[in-house]
Order: structure tokens, then sequence, then C-alpha cells
């Protein structure tokens, strides 16, 4: 995986803050290793990362990256539940 950079959206903040994800939490999906993680890419910016945090919370983090950089920009988070959650356990395990 190429080495990335993720800033915060005040959109992204507040997401997290109404879903109730701890910004830890989203630092750790996205480092989480590729046992415990799996990305989706939506077009050339666009990127879903799914991740598994140290509170055994999967998080979905919606990025989009900046054109011509390796930054992206954390648009949305949300702890995954239900089918979802069952789909991300068939990605990885």
């Amino acid at each position: 995986m190429a080495e990335r950079d993720y800033v915060w959206t005040e959109g992204g903040l507040a997401e997290a803050r109404r879903r109730k994800v701890a910004l830890d939490e989203v630092a750790q999906a996205l480092s989480a290793p590729p046992g415990l993680r799996f990305e989706r890419r939506i077009g050339d910016l666009l990127l879903i990362v799914f991740g598994m945090a140290d509170t055994a919370r999967v998080i979905a983090v919606l990025c989009d990256r900046i054109a011509g950089t390796v930054t992206y920009k954390i648009m949305g988070v949300r702890a995954l539940a239900g089918p979802e959650l069952d789909e991300w356990r068939r990605q990885v395990l």
C-alpha cells in the first residue's frame, strides 16, 4: 500500500461526533493491518477504508483524494453493523 496522509474536514469531524466514533478509532482503522482492513476505490479520487479499531469496532472512513497528491480528506466515518459488518468479515477473514 502506498504511503498516504489523511486530514480531517469540518464535515468529517462533525460526522464523527454525531455518529459517536472517536478520532482514535478512525486513526486505528486507517492504519489497521491488511488482515483487519480492506479498501474500496470509487473512481479516481474516492476511497473507503474499512478497518478494525482497538475497540473491536469496524470503522468505515470515506476519503476524498486531493488531486495530484497522496493526501486524502476524511469526509465521513461510521461504525459498521449488520449486513455491512458481515460483508467486512467476508472480505478480510
